[in-house]
């Protein structure tokens, strides 16, 4: 049982740390659901496919003004920014 509490409390404090960090440095990760869950990384530059590489650069797709438009797909990607969607998909990342 004491276990069980302090593993909840480190998964609690993992993703706390990590809407911080987000929040602290300008970033911001989407899920593509037409891309089978590819995370985007979102910073103060452009924004990144980080499975396959791919960048976009400029205003439109930097931290402050990106809205999630998948413009590959023309889709609007979700934002990680609840924990279920963290430890879906953040938590796989090595």
């Amino acid at each position: 049982m004491m276990q069980a509490a302090y593993d909840e409390r480190q998964r609690s404090m993992d993703y706390i740390d990590y809407q911080r960090s987000n929040y602290i440095r300008g970033n911001s990760d989407w899920v593509s659901s037409m891309e089978g869950g590819a995370i985007y990384h979102s910073d103060r530059w452009g924004t990144k496919n980080t499975a396959t590489g791919e960048y976009y650069e400029g205003q439109p797709y930097n931290y402050f003004n990106y809205t999630g438009k998948n413009s590959k797909y023309n889709e609007q990607m979700q934002e990680i920014n609840n924990r279920q969607l963290y430890e879906k998909y953040k938590t796989k990342a090595p």
